[in-house]
């Protein structure tokens, strides 16, 4: 309130100090300049301070707005997440979500200071010039409405550009993912023609939104210079006339153009930001009305099985998984062989809920239900790194509650982990990677911690051996073999370790699944039989 009517204060303390100084009244002129004086410092407080509560409003909203659309995404489907490219999920992480987050901070305060200030500066000139207030109320309302179709195409215009972007950072994301094909190829100069095309498209986005700008500032900038001259002839002529004194007419030549024109200058950014503003959220909802899946139901204690029954996945008329049947139970390690590309990832997809078949069902406890909801069957081992930057404790427990550190500290021990823990000063408070730096083999090592410490009744774990050393096979087979005892064991691998006690095995061709039936005690002359 104080901001918007700072220029009507300044305005009146001017045609004071005028007035003042043509009657020869020195104590009225030096009270007034005085007080005009202590105004314009208030105003350059009050301007800081609401400068700086802007940026901490904006923050504030954007920070909440990222941990809503992160959180819709996180919770949506992975059929409805999987269309999302990573690129374009950055842009709506960080660009989108920042610009909605200074909606209100940069752009509806604005827009009611610039309210507030014509309200104010409207009642000051329309007491002492009327005919002042009309001219300028017309030429305004005729700026705004030409500049309104300006900003309409600024708004078109920042949504092609983030178009763009987000297709430059896709092309990133995938060369950072293929940079080892990149070079070992030398597929430089075919990555630069792309590069050249997405990023000639995002500069001519860039060119195209900043000229679209530059048309918007040019009738803004001419409207008001043309104004202010109208403005200034009218006053000159009322005081000709006696209507106004000097001091009146600069006072309210100051306050028309403080008050009206110069706020209008605000309104190509204030305008801009809604279009802006309108065009990120419109592509937020797109993530924050993906439909959420539904709760995972708790798991009771109890033995725990569950059966696929002709389970059918196609991509592009391709068959990834061919009518597979199986049978998997809790106290029971399950050994599913294949070499890459037979189907074992898309398998392990389809039990965690990533994949939905397009043929055949799932029974989780004899029960045909949601898979979504019965995720909670599962702790899951990925292959490679899947440790976050966090804490080792935060790393295990994530959301979990109950630190159980003399079980955590056992199952290290277990997994050949005791010795580099013990190196640690902060032990599992260690931040990763700022206070310690761990190989593939104990990240994955440290993921299969993470699992058990679960509890969930199956462990599935995809080539939990293929990133370890002998003795530290060794070491995780003997804890998979120990944690068979209460958990069914589901392995996905290429590399069979000879002391994995396995209870069934089976072998993946080509999307088909087969049972290998055993002879003696190994495995070395299975029977293969179709699932």
């Amino acid at each position: 309130m104080f901001l918007a009517s700072s220029n009507f204060l300044v305005s009146f303390m001017l045609q004071l100090c005028i007035d003042a100084a043509r009657k020869q009244k020195i104590s009225e002129l030096l009270a007034a300049g005085a007080l005009f004086i202590i105004i314009s410092i208030f105003c350059g407080i009050f301007y800081y301070l609401y400068e700086k509560g802007q940026e901490r409003l904006k923050q504030e909203i954007a920070k909440k707005m990222k941990t809503k659309v992160f959180g819709q995404w996180i919770q949506a489907n992975f059929k409805d997440t999987r269309k999302i490219k990573e690129g374009e999920m950055i842009t709506y992480l960080t660009k989108d979500a920042d610009t909605c987050g200074g909606f209100v901070a940069y752009t509806v305060f604005p827009l009611l200071q610039i309210t507030l200030c014509i309200i104010i500066g409207s009642i000051y000139t329309l007491f002492y010039a009327w005919q002042i207030f009309l001219l300028v109320l017309v030429l305004a309302i005729l700026l705004v409405t030409i500049l309104s179709k300006l900003f309409s195409r600024i708004g078109r215009a920042y949504d092609e550009k983030q178009d763009k972007i987000a297709k430059q950072k896709n092309l990133f994301m995938e060369c950072f993912m293929c940079s080892d094909i990149i070079k070992i190829n030398m597929l430089i100069n075919p990555i630069f023609v792309i590069h050249k095309i997405v990023s000639g498209d995002k500069a001519k986005a860039e060119v195209n939104l900043m000229k679209e700008k530059t048309w918007a500032n040019i009738f803004m900038e001419n409207g008001i210079l043309m104004i202010e001259m109208l403005v200034l002839f009218t006053g000159v002529s009322l005081v000709r006339n006696n209507i106004l004194t000097v001091g009146a007419m600069i006072g309210v030549w100051n306050a028309a153009i403080g008050t009206f024109v110069y706020p209008f200058m605000d309104f190509p950014e204030v305008f801009s930001g809604v279009a802006e503003a309108t065009t990120s959220f419109e592509r937020l909802k797109m993530i924050l009305n993906l439909p959420v899946e539904g709760k995972p139901e708790k798991v009771e204690d109890g033995r725990h099985e569950i059966q696929l029954k002709n389970i059918t996945y196609k991509e592009d008329e391709t068959v990834i998984l061919d009518n597979i049947f199986l049978e998997i139970k809790q106290k029971e390690l399950l050994l599913i062989e294949g070499e890459s590309g037979s189907g074992k990832s898309t398998l392990a997809r389809v039990l965690l809920g990533q994949t939905s078949p397009q043929a055949g069902n799932i029974y989780f406890d004899s029960k045909e239900k949601d898979i979504n909801c019965y995720r909670a069957f599962f702790s899951y081992v990925p292959q490679g790194n899947s440790l976050f930057n966090i804490s080792l404790k935060e790393n295990i427990m994530l959301d979990k509650e109950g630190w159980m550190e003399k079980e955590i500290d056992e199952m290290a021990e277990y997994l050949n982990m005791g010795e580099r823990m013990s190196e640690l000063p902060k032990r599992w408070d260690s931040i990763v990677p700022e206070d310690v730096v761990l190989s593939e083999g104990q990240a994955q090592r440290m993921a299969i911690i993470r699992a058990i410490a679960h509890k969930a009744p199956f462990l599935l774990l995809d080539e939990p051996f293929s990133a370890l050393d002998e003795e530290s096979i060794k070491q995780v087979v003997e804890v998979l073999n120990r944690e068979k005892q209460s958990h069914g064991v589901i392995i996905m691998t290429h590399k069979i370790p000879s002391s994995l006690k396995v209870d069934k095995s089976y072998k993946m061709e080509k999307g088909r699944l087969y049972e290998k039936r055993e002879k003696g005690r190994n495995f070395a002359d299975e029977k293969i039989q179709p699932c």
